[in-house]
């Protein structure tokens, strides 16, 4: 029984293997499309801070692991400082952006690396060039900030944003979008065609109509479309 129904659905898509593959085709087609020339590429532009621990005058100055600044209390009192709203305007106002505050503040991303002293600045924007300059700008103010505020002078730019001809572009995946309309194409057009099929009552040849009765046909008359097939089986 099982291998019956495997055959006829080799079969089914047999029959009706160009419907499969047209639709299949222009799905992809269209989806590849949509990605390359329709969805806005949205690119991210990233840059580090390494906040140490500030040894005396007498000691070594070192970046090894046990000068790391141990308190994670302070990292997190950073992160706070690098997200109000000063900072922001400082960065507004310097690339003289027509954004307000707000929207700046929904492209820019500050989280602390895990088990690390690093702080991580993202910033996301339509064109790339602006998401390095709005980076930049963005640690340049945060770093003025945290001097002015605590006196401190223990952060380190552990990388900056550049520029690049291949920059990350985070939406759309191209290569994803178009590999799940292929996959996806390929499921709806296979379901259609099984529908079809299953809708479908005329007996098109005689080996569909021995896969249906079960015995071989020796002959067949074709009495016109409105009238019924004349067979001779083979009992």
């Amino acid at each position: 029984m099982g291998d019956l129904n495997l055959k006829l659905l080799l079969e089914i898509v047999r029959r009706r293997v160009w419907f499969i593959v047209i639709f299949t085709l222009i799905a992809t087609l269209t989806s590849a499309i949509i990605s390359f020339f329709v969805l806005t590429p949205l690119y991210e532009a990233k840059a580090s801070i390494l906040v140490y621990k500030q040894l005396p005058q007498s000691e070594s100055i070192n970046l090894e692991y046990t000068n790391i600044l141990a308190s994670s209390a302070l990292i997190k009192t950073y992160q706070e400082i690098a997200k109000s709203r000063p900072i922001l305007e400082d960065v507004k106002s310097a690339l003289n952006l027509k954004m307000d505050v707000n929207q700046l503040e929904k492209m820019i991303d500050i989280k602390v690396l895990n088990d690390t002293q690093v702080i991580s600045i993202t910033v996301t924007d339509y064109d790339y060039n602006e998401a390095v300059k709005i980076t930049n700008a963005f640690i340049d103010s945060f770093m003025k900030q945290v001097v002015s505020l605590t006196q401190a002078n223990n952060l380190q730019i552990l990388e900056n944003a550049v520029n690049s001809e291949n920059p990350l572009r985070v939406f759309p995946n191209r290569t994803m979008n178009i590999a799940i309309s292929f996959l996806l194409g390929a499921i709806t057009s296979s379901l259609i065609a099984f529908l079809m099929e299953s809708l479908n009552k005329i007996i098109d040849s005689e080996e569909q109509l021995e896969e249906l009765l079960g015995v071989p046909v020796l002959t067949s008359e074709y009495l016109g479309r409105e009238s019924p097939i004349q067979v001779s089986m083979k009992s």
